[in-house]
């Protein structure tokens, strides 16, 4: 990796130019991290299907569309999506659950926890269909209205 680096940076009368150097390794540097952590983020597990029932489908970011079956993981942005007789149980890393109804259609777009403090949001977009959602029993009473 260093000796692309060198062969990147300008080369000033015979010398290496070290600014040249530095600013090639802070770009490099740079990008790979940007683009490790926009993957991480988009890979990063929230859960899992408790139950399904006859047919729903997921579509992770990073990933083709593939069959919920009960155990598979669910990802950050992961598209939810059933058909007529379709439903599926969510159950996140926070101990809440969620059934998505037929015909629906959603995308997980917020989930932050904390084991440690037990604290977090969730957000989902719905554009068709219906949800049910269940918190844990310790969350009862921070529960919003809508």
């Amino acid at each position: 990796m260093m000796r692309n680096l060198i062969t990147k940076a300008r080369v000033v009368g015979g010398v290496l130019c070290a600014a040249a150097l530095y600013s090639t390794l802070y770009s490099t540097l740079y990008s790979t991290l940007y683009s490790t952590l926009a993957m991480a983020a988009t890979d990063r597990e929230v859960g899992v299907t408790a139950g399904v029932n006859t047919t729903a489908q997921g579509t992770p970011p990073s990933g083709e569309k593939r069959t919920l079956l009960t155990g598979t993981k669910m990802h950050f942005e992961e598209k939810v999506v059933t058909n007529a007789t379709g439903r599926a149980q969510l159950l996140f890393a926070d101990g809440s659950s969620m059934t998505v109804g037929p015909n629906s259609d959603l995308v997980i777009d917020t989930f932050i926890y904390n084991p440690d403090t037990k604290t977090g949001e969730m957000a989902v977009n719905l554009t068709k269909g219906f949800i049910r959602s269940w918190c844990r029993a310790d969350q009862q009473e921070k529960r919003r209205p809508y």
